[in-house]
C-alpha cells in the first residue's frame, strides 16, 4: 500500500484480484491495472508522479492513474522488496542475497540466509527487513555510502516501511503545495504536476459534458446479469461479456450486505436479504424500498406467474407472498441449501448436503433425484431439461436430467467448494467463486476438455447470487388473478400458510388449536368423592393401575428369593473373615481349634466334641464341671467355653 501527501489518494496492491487499486478517502474506489502476475512492493514516486511495483522478477512502471505501463529492470530470479531514494532518485532491490541499485550499479551484499521482505530509505540509511533461516525476523540499517550494517533490531513480525519513506519524504514538496489548490473532482482526485486529474469510481464514467463530474455506466443490453456484492454493499448490472458494468443499488451509505437476489420483471422489483439487519428488502425502479422481517435467507427465486416468492428462509424451503403476510413450509427435514424453479412444471428444485429433490408448488410429491457428494449451489436448464451443480467429490460443475438420469461431468470448477451460485444463460454457465473473488463461465456443453474462464475479477469483492434477466422475454400473463385465492395461489390450486386450512377450494380459515380440558377443583378427601373419584377413571386407567400393581409385587417376590439365596453365603463369607482377624491374636492352638471349628457352622454338640477329641487338641475331661485341662499343656490352656467366648466377642467387634 503506498499513498500520496498532496492528495487522499491510497493505491493498493491485491494479491487476490490481481489488481492495483485507487481509493479515497470517501471509499470509492477503482481498478486501474488488473491482470498482473504476482504482483507485491508498490511504491509512489512523488516527484515524477508515477507508479512502480514488482511482478515476480520485473520493475514496472507507470502513471498514478495506471496509463503507460513500462518496464523498468528483468531480473533472471525473484526480485524482494524496493526502495527509492529520493535524494538522487535511485532505486534499490533485493536479488540472489545482494540489494542493487539500478540507477548508481551500487550492490550491497547481505548475510546467507536473510531474506529480503521489504526495505525503505531513511536519510543515508536504507532500513531492510528480513527473515533468517531461524525464522527470526530482523530490522537491519545499512549505511547506503559505505554498505556496512550499522545495527540490528530483532522483531517477531516485521512488516512493510512504507511509512517510512513517507515520513522521510513528507516536507520535500510541502513548501510546493498551493493551500488553495483544492480538488475539482466529484469522485477521486489524482494529482499530476500542475493540476488534478479526476477519476470516476467503479461502475461510473466521465461525464461527456463535464470532465469533472461521473456518470452511471449505461447500456442497453436486453440480456444482462444482476450480481449482489455483500462486501461492496452494492448491487450491479453486467453486461453478459462483461465489458461492462454499472452500480444497480449502492448500498454503502447504510452498510446493507445484499445476498439471495431475484429480480420481477413485470414489475420492475429487485428481492434481496439485507444480511446485516435481517430483514427482506424490496427495491423499485423508482427508488423506494420495502422492508419486510425475515428469517436467515441465502437464497430465493421469484415465481412471476402467481407472483410468489420461494425462499430457504430459516434454511427451510418456504412458500410466501410477497409481502411477507402468508407462508407455507414445503420442506424442512434438512437444511434446503439452494433452489430453482420449473415454471413448465410448476416444480421446485432443491440442494441440500448431499441430496437433490424436487417437490410440486403445494407441497406434494417430494422425489429424490440424486443422492451423493453433490453440493449447492444449483442452477436449471429449463429448455434442454438439464440441472447443474457443484460436485463435491471430483471438485467440479457437473450435470443430470431433471429426472435424476444422464449424469455428465461439464467443467473443472478452481476452488469449486467455494461457488456462491450458478446460473445458465444462452449455451454458457456463469458462476461466482469466492476463494479467486472473480466470475467465470464455462460452455454448458461440457466435456474434459471443456476449461472455464475467469471473466471479472478486478471489480468485486464477495460476489453471492448471480441471476440473468432478459428484458425482451414476454413476462407473460399472471395466472392467479387478484380475488380467486384468499392467501397463496400456486395455480393448480389454492394453498393456506401454515396455520390454515382450505375450504370451499378458495378460501382460508384458522385450525383452531387444541387445547386440554381444564383441571377441576379439588374437594375435601372424603369417602363420598373418592367413591365419585374412582367412577371417574375410564377402565384403560384402571387396567394400568391393576398392571402396575401387578408388577410391582413380582419385583418385590424376586427380590425376596435372591436375599435367601445369596443370604447364607454372604454371612459364611462375613463369619470367615473375622475369624481370620482374630487368628492373628490367639495362639497356635486355638488357630487349630478355629480351623476345625470353621469347617461347618451348622454341627451338634457331640459332634463338635468328637472333632475336638479326635484332633487331639482336647479330651472329653475337658469338659466337665471342673476347670479345663488341656492334653497336652500347661494349665494356663484355655477351656473350650473361652475359646467360643473369644469368637463371639470378636465378632461382636465392628
Amino acid at each position: 500500500m503506498a499513498t500520496h501527501f498532496e492528495s487522499n489518494c491510497v493505491w493498493l496492491i491485491s494479491p487476490a484480484t490481481k489488481c492495483i487499486h485507487l481509493h479515497n478517502e470517501n471509499n470509492q474506489r477503482k481498478a486501474i491495472i488488473c491482470n498482473l502476475f504476482k504482483p507485491k512492493s508498490l511504491i509512489v514516486d512523488y516527484k515524477f508522479y508515477r507508479l512502480i511495483w514488482v511482478e515476480e522478477n520485473t520493475i514496472k512502471t507507470s502513471t498514478l492513474t495506471g496509463s503507460d505501463i513500462k518496464v523498468l529492470f528483468q531480473a533472471e530470479s525473484e526480485i524482494r522488496g524496493l526502495a527509492l531514494d529520493y535524494s538522487d532518485d535511485s532505486l534499490y532491490f533485493s536479488v540472489d542475497e545482494k540489494i542493487r541499485s539500478l540507477s548508481n550499479n551500487i550492490t550491497f551484499h547481505v548475510k546467507e540466509g536473510w531474506n529480503v521482505t521489504d526495505m525503505a530509505f531513511y536519510g543515508n540509511l536504507l532500513a531492510v527487513a528480513v527473515k533468517t533461516t531461524a525464522a527470526r525476523g530482523l530490522i537491519v540499517f545499512i549505511d547506503k555510502r559505505t554498505g556496512r550494517v550499522l545495527r540490528e533490531h530483532s522483531k517477531e513480525n516485521v512488516k512493510g516501511f512504507g511509512s517510512l519513506s513517507i515520513f522521510n519524504y513528507n516536507g520535500w514538496r510541502s513548501d510546493n503545495i498551493s493551500s488553495a489548490r483544492s480538488c475539482p473532482c466529484q469522485h477521486i482526485c489524482v494529482p499530476s504536476f500542475d493540476s488534478f486529474e479526476c477519476v470516476c469510481q467503479d461502475g461510473y464514467q466521465t461525464n461527456p459534458e463535464n470532465g469533472n463530474k461521473c456518470s452511471p455506466n449505461t447500456f442497453n443490453d436486453t440480456s444482462y446479469l444482476l450480481i449482489a456484492d455483500d462486501y461492496k454493499n452494492a448491487i450491479y448490472k453486467i453486461s453478459l461479456d462483461f465489458k461492462k458494468y454499472s452500480p444497480v443499488l449502492n448500498l454503502q451509505p447504510t452498510f446493507t450486505r445484499p445476498v439471495g437476489l431475484t429480480y420481477d420483471l413485470r414489475n420492475k422489483r429487485i428481492f434481496y436479504y439485507d444480511l446485516s439487519y435481517g430483514y427482506l428488502r424490496i427495491y423499485y425502479e423508482n427508488g423506494t424500498v420495502t422492508s419486510i422481517r425475515q428469517q436467515f435467507t441465502l437464497y430465493m427465486e421469484y415465481d412471476i406467474f402467481s407472483d410468489l416468492l420461494i425462499t430457504n428462509e430459516g434454511r427451510r424451503l418456504t412458500l410466501s407472498s410477497t409481502d411477507g403476510r402468508y407462508k407455507k413450509v414445503l420442506y424442512s427435514r434438512t437444511t434446503v441449501r439452494q433452489l430453482s424453479i420449473e415454471y413448465k412444471s410448476r416444480k421446485i428444485y432443491f440442494v441440500t448436503y448431499a441430496e437433490i429433490y424436487n417437490i410440486n408448488f403445494d407441497g406434494t410429491e417430494l422425489k429424490l433425484l440424486r443422492k451423493g457428494n453433490f453440493g449447492y449451489p444449483l442452477a436449471l436448464d429449463e429448455k434442454e431439461g438439464r440441472l447443474y451443480f457443484n460436485n463435491f467429490m471430483d471438485k467440479s460443475i457437473s450435470s443430470i436430467k431433471t429426472d435424476g438420469s444422464d449424469y455428465k461431468f461439464i467443467s473443472e470448477a478452481f476452488d469449486s467448494w467455494m461457488l456462491f451460485s450458478i446460473i445458465v444463460v444462452d449455451e454458457y454457465i456463469y458462476f461466482t467463486n469466492w476463494r479467486v473473488r472473480g466470475i467465470g463461465k464455462a460452455l454448458k456443453s461440457g466435456g474434459l476438455n471443456n476449461t472455464h474462464e475467469l471473466l471479472r475479477q478486478d471489480v468485486f469483492s464477495m460476489m453471492n447470487q448471480v441471476i440473468v434477466v432478459n428484458s425482451s422475454n414476454n413476462p407473460g400473463r399472471l395466472e392467479c388473478p387478484v380475488g380467486i385465492c384468499e392467501q397463496l395461489c400456486v395455480i393448480s390450486n389454492c394453498l393456506c400458510s401454515d396455520g390454515y386450512q382450505l375450504y370451499n377450494e378458495t378460501n382460508c380459515k384458522l385450525v383452531p388449536k387444541p387445547t386440554l380440558p381444564s383441571t377441576p377443583s379439588l374437594p375435601s378427601t372424603t369417602t363420598k368423592w373418592q367413591n365419585d373419584r374412582r367412577d371417574q377413571l375410564s377402565t384403560a386407567e384402571l387396567v394400568g393401575i391393576i398392571v402396575g400393581i401387578a408388577i410391582a409385587l413380582i419385583l418385590i417376590i424376586i427380590a425376596v428369593v435372591l436375599f435367601k439365596k445369596y443370604s447364607d453365603k454372604y454371612l459364611y463369607q462375613n463369619l470367615r473373615f473375622w475369624q481370620r482377624r482374630r487368628m492373628s491374636k490367639i495362639e497356635p492352638t486355638k488357630f487349630r481349634f478355629e480351623t476345625q471349628l470353621s469347617v461347618s457352622t451348622h454341627v451338634s454338640e457331640d459332634e463338635l466334641l468328637s472333632t475336638l477329641s479326635d484332633s487331639g487338641v482336647f479330651t472329653s475331661s475337658d469338659f466337665s464341671n471342673e476347670v479345663a485341662q488341656p492334653v497336652r499343656r500347661s494349665s494356663s490352656r484355655p477351656s473350650f467355653e473361652r475359646h467360643l467366648s473369644y469368637i463371639s466377642q470378636d465378632m461382636s467387634e465392628p
